[in-house]
This record gives C-alpha cells, structure tokens and sequence, in this order.
C-alpha cells in the first residue's frame, strides 16, 4: 500500500469514527447550528465553526461567487494604486449591494469550487452547511464505502508494486 493512500484511509476513517462518536453522544438531541439570523432569500447563516472550516485564504479584493458581489479591503495601504481603492468606493456608493467593504482583509474559502467570502450577504454559505448537516449520516456511509473501496484498491496496487519489485530481483 502506498503512503500516501494507507494516510487517506486513516484521515477518512478517523473522520467517519468522530462523526459517530459525536452522533452518539447527542442522541435524543436536537442539534441546530445555525442563527436564527437569516439575511437574504431564507438563507440560513452559517455557523462561526463552518466557516472557520471553510476559510483558508484573505485578500484585499475578492468576488464571492456564490453570488457575485465584490469584497475589498478599505485599508489604503494594501493597495499600489490609490485609484484602485477610490473606482471601488465610487463603485460601492453607485451599487451597495454588489460592492461591499471591509476595514481588513474579506476571508474566503472554496465551497463547491467556487468562491466563497465570509459573512457575504448572499449567505448561500449557509445552504452548503446545512446540506452536509442534514446529510451526515449518508454522507458518513459514503465516506465510508469510498474509503474501504480505496483501500482495496491500494492493497492491490501494493501487492502489483511488491511483485514487480520481487521479478526485478
């Protein structure tokens, strides 16, 4: 087995073994992770652990393009060209919605292989979460069948490398 598919196996296992572990203990519980906030089309908010997941990048002008607003930074320093900075202003007090600042950096991540900036108006983050949540235990079952599949797959694949390696001798 390669190591990098027997390290995939573990991380998918372990994930599916926390998973459960933490479905057991709230048993009989009714969990909502999400605000009763709901900023636009019923979206519900994503939770501070979502994004927190989701979030791994920073920058001074982004798209969110689960919507397609744009984000920038307010810190005139960020930027080479002060120009830059004033067409934005201009451009956010000509359409609010579609522009929108912040006095830092505006944090975004990748959901669906698209853009997604945290605390967007749109709020579509909220739908991601809640479809992960809603689906756990099918999702778990995935995970799961997936990971044993590929496991398979990479044992067979070792023991192929180990022969080859034997007839080479």
């Amino acid at each position: 087995m390669t190591i990098f598919g027997a390290c995939i196996g573990r991380f998918l296992m372990s994930l599916g073994d926390a998973i459960r572990e933490a479905g057991k203990r709230c048993a009989g519980v009714e969990l909502r992770l999400f605000s009763k906030n709901e900023r636009e089309a019923g979206n519900p908010e994503a939770s501070e652990l979502f994004w927190d997941v989701v979030c791994d990048r920073g920058s001074i002008l982004i798209k969110c393009e689960l919507c397609g607003r744009t984000h920038f930074s307010t810190d005139a320093i960020m930027y080479e060209d002060r120009d830059e900075l004033d067409s934005l202003f201009a451009q956010e007090a000509d359409d609010p919605d579609r522009y929108v600042s912040h006095a830092n950096d505006a944090h975004w991540g990748y959901l669906d292989g698209k853009q997604a900036v945290y605390e967007c108006q749109c709020n579509n983050a909220g739908r991601y979460e809640q479809l992960i949540w809603n689906d756990r235990h099918l999702i778990l079952r995935y995970l799961e069948r997936r990971t044993k599949e590929n496991n398979l797959k990479a044992q067979v694949d070792a023991r192929k490398v180990e022969q080859a390696e034997s007839a080479g001798e």
